[in-house]
């Protein structure tokens, strides 16, 4: 729904623009973790402990809300 579309673009927006990315990637675009780490040049395990760092960060915000 253009509600839930909403919401999501405003949690994203709380992350940094290097983390931004990796989700938009991984979750909207749908890549693999070894195909976001080959195109931004970082190693998958990189790659996979940022993604994770960075949902973390998503879950924390949806607490204090």
């Amino acid at each position: 729904s253009h509600d839930a579309q909403r919401r999501f673009e405003a949690l994203i927006a709380t992350l940094d623009r290097d983390q931004r990315e990796l989700i938009v990637l991984r979750f909207v675009v749908g890549l693999s973790t070894r195909q976001i780490a080959a195109i931004v040049g970082k190693s998958d395990g990189a790659i996979r402990m940022q993604l994770s760092r960075s949902l973390r960060a998503l879950k924390e915000t949806t607490r204090v809300e």
